[in-house]
């Protein structure tokens, strides 16, 4: 279950960069 939210915290981390 870490795993996934880890995957969740660096997609959502790289989708703001991404944004910005």
């Amino acid at each position: 279950m870490a795993n996934v939210w880890k995957s969740g915290i660096d997609y959502s981390a790289v989708s703001t960069t991404h944004e910005s």
